[in-house]
């Protein structure tokens, strides 16, 4: 079976998360589970996603069964879409979108402690496995719509730190939505 776009999106969000959680280990003193937990992580986003709207369509559960296949320690990888609709493994799954989970809440917790954007990474490969499952259908609903915008909202906090690079200033949006340059004490803030 060739590669769906919910692999792709799936390897990044492993990868890239991974790594970041694997860093904010490091950082604390714990012993590194990054990949575990980013996929375990990317499970429950994209089950929830195939819950949206209820209707569990073949398309999404083949991808499923193919992108965690060899990736979770269960037995997936011998399920079909019928053995996965009856043994409920998706169903009421729509509600962990209803809340930022542990994980998210972590990483956006530790940014604003470390000056670090490893949220930012959840946030942007989180919606793109949203996206993906999306996707697979190939008339996407508009409940699933609605969950990806009432996720996304939820999820708008993990961009609370902004990018810095080095040797740029860091600039940030003033209450119009106008780019606005750092100040410096006793300046006033300058409309880019």
């Amino acid at each position: 079976m060739a590669r769906s776009v919910l692999d792709f999106a799936l390897d990044d969000f492993v990868a890239e998360l991974g790594a970041a959680l694997d860093d904010l280990a490091r950082s604390l003193g714990r012993r590194p589970d990054g990949v575990r937990l980013a996929t375990g992580e990317a499970f429950s986003v994209v089950a929830a996603m195939i819950d949206a709207d209820g209707r569990y369509s073949d398309d999404q559960l083949w991808a499923l069964i193919q992108a965690f296949a060899g990736r979770l320690d269960t037995s997936i990888a011998d399920a079909t879409p019928s053995k996965i609709r009856d043994a409920g493994l998706v169903a009421g799954k729509r509600d962990w979108l209803a809340t930022l989970s542990p994980l998210a809440e972590t990483l956006g917790a530790a940014d604003a402690k470390q000056a670090t954007t490893r949220g930012r990474t959840y946030y942007h490969r989180a919606l793109r496995l949203a996206h993906s499952v999306a996707a697979l259908d190939e008339r996407t609903s508009p409940a699933e719509l609605a969950a990806i915008e009432a996720w996304r909202s939820l999820l708008l906090p993990l961009l609370a730190n902004p990018i810095q690079t080095p040797n740029s200033a860091v600039r940030s949006s003033d209450a119009t939505g106008s780019s606005v340059a750092p100040q410096t004490a006793g300046e006033p803030a300058v409309a880019a």
